[in-house]
Parts: structure tokens; C-alpha cells; sequence
């Protein structure tokens, strides 16, 4: 069952493992997060001078892989609850030397205005805000209407076995990856079991439904179920 996390919790954990957040992604997913931003980038049909909003940015991974399409004459901005996080995004940002504009921002109550953007995304990171339907309503208010929507978000496999299997290793193994590299064990302990309670498939798309602003709903499994990446356009 999905238990809303507390927003001080999240800013706090994520406070904790802000240095070492990018390798223990890495170690933790063997790379497999590279290839999934890279797809949701891909889908999302992003083109030069477009403007685009990444909420929970955390590093800005995501962020420099839409700046380097829209380029120049387009934009993104970074939006993150954990201003520790975003300090690590502006260091990776001057030594690759790309502008994003970087927020401190609660994804439920965003500073923006209405039809800011082409395209708003949101990469693992859903199911740390404390209320993802109003998370979802706020990224259709900043969107223009006929832009698009992408969430990428962990899942639970369908197949029993797999099921089983990846249950055991987000359980047993990626608490260890994280607390190791890190030093933190408990925010990945927290972080495993919102992953594995979190509602994905046809229950996340029914949760877009619900909010009344998106149409042309769909989504794609990674891996049978271990990550998914859902679309929408905005009404």
C-alpha cells in the first residue's frame, strides 16, 4: 500500500545523499537509468526552441539531455524540493557549460506560470512527492495545452517470478549498493520501500485519468515492469 511520504522526510534524505546520488543511480541501476532517461528524451518528441520543465531534477541528468536539443534559443528549467541537490546540477552545469535555470520547488505548488512550457517531465521522482495527483495537475497548469507530459517512475513486475526475483534484490541488495556508497542506509531503505508500493501500469494511468487534464494516455514497461514511462498530452 502506498503511504504518502512527508516532504521534510524526502528533503532530508535527498539532503543526505546529494554527493554520491549519481553514482550509487548508476551502481545501483547498472546504467540502466542513462538508457531510460535517454528513451523518455526520445519520446518525447522534444525539438530546438522548445521549453521544458524537469521537476525533481535532483542532478539535472535529465535537464542537460533536453538542453542539448532544444539548444540555445530553447530552455529548461530544473525544479527540485532539495537545494543541496541542485547545487550538485549548477557544478555539473559550469564544467559542461549548458544554462538551466534552476528552482527550489515543491512539485504540488509550483512557482511557474500557466502554459509555460512545451514539455514537462518528471524521472523517478513521483513517488516521493506527497500527493502525485496534485503533482500531476500542476505539471498540465504549467503546460501549454497540446504539449506534452512524461513521468518515469519505477514499477513492480507483472511475471510472479520476476516479480519475486526483483523484489528480493530492491529488498536485499540496492539498500546495500546505496547505504554503501553514500554512508546513508536508511534513505535507500526508505526509497526501496516506496519503489515497490508505488501504483504502476494501467493504476498510475487510471491516477492521470483522475485528474481530468490529460488525454492520449499510454505507457511503456522497461524490463517487464521495473521502471515505466507514461504519456500524456495536455487537454
Amino acid at each position: 500500500m502506498f503511504i504518502e511520504p512527508n516532504p521534510e522526510i524526502i528533503k532530508r534524505n535527498f539532503s543526505k545523499i546529494s554527493r554520491s546520488y549519481d553514482r550509487a543511480n548508476d551502481a545501483m541501476s547498472m546504467g540502466l537509468l542513462r538508457v531510460w532517461r535517454r528513451k523518455l528524451v526520445e519520446w518525447s518528441e522534444v525539438a530546438a526552441n522548445d521549453r521544458v520543465l524537469d521537476v525533481a531534477t535532483g542532478t539535472g541528468d535529465l535537464a542537460f539531455l533536453f538542453k542539448k536539443i532544444v539548444g540555445e534559443s530553447g530552455s529548461v528549467v530544473g525544479l527540485d524540493l532539495t537545494p543541496e541537490m541542485l547545487e550538485i546540477g549548477k557544478k555539473k552545469a559550469r564544467k559542461k557549460g549548458r544554462k538551466i535555470d534552476w528552482i527550489v520547488g515543491d512539485a504540488m505548488a509550483m512557482p511557474l506560470a500557466d502554459n509555460a512550457f512545451d514539455i514537462s517531465v518528471i524521472g523517478f521522482g513521483i513517488r516521493n512527492v506527497q500527493s502525485p495527483k496534485k503533482a500531476l495537475k500542476e505539471m498540465a497548469r504549467v503546460t501549454r495545452s497540446g504539449g506534452r507530459v512524461l513521468i518515469l517512475e519505477t514499477g513492480s513486475p507483472q511475471n510472479k517470478l520476476w516479480k519475486g526475483l526483483y523484489g528480493t534484490y530492491m529488498k536485499t541488495i540496492i539498500p546495500q549498493i546505496g547505504g554503501f556508497i553514500s554512508g546513508h542506509f536508511g534513505p535507500y531503505r526508505f526509497l526501496q520501500k516506496s519503489s515497490m508500493a508505488f501504483p504502476s501500469g494501467l493504476a498510475f494511468l487510471d491516477l492521470m485519468q483522475e485528474t481530468g487534464d490529460y488525454s492520449d494516455l499510454e505507457f511503456h514497461a522497461f524490463l517487464g515492469g521495473v521502471a515505466y514511462l507514461y504519456m500524456g498530452t495536455v487537454k
